[in-house]
């Protein structure tokens, strides 16, 4: 039997994760729960924090591919190298994260 071989996402070539991401598992108030790997999160500075909790990622983009990320940071020095929210959960939803 002849297989074919796999086809990259058209868009793994064209950025770059900078950092190993850190495992975050995010306990919701119905029981559920969601595991998150990323660089950073906002939201986790004790119970005076009421943001809403953004998970992101540090990662090269191309400057033509960028419109397709959720941006929210840049780096003044390099234009490719941008901060990535890889998920956005709102602080109602959560019991706690670990």
């Amino acid at each position: 039997m002849r297989t074919r071989p796999a086809r990259a996402s058209p868009y793994a070539a064209k950025m770059r994760m900078l950092n190993t991401p850190n495992k975050y598992v995010i306990h919701l108030r119905d029981g559920g729960a969601v595991t998150v790997w990323a660089d950073a999160a906002e939201g986790l500075a004790g119970p005076e924090d009421e943001r809403d909790y953004r998970f992101v990622n540090l990662m090269d983009v191309s400057p033509e591919d960028q419109p397709l990320f959720d941006i929210h940071g840049r780096t003044p020095t390099d234009p490719e190298r941008v901060i990535v929210t890889v998920a956005l959960i709102p602080r109602s939803v959560v019991s706690h994260v670990s």
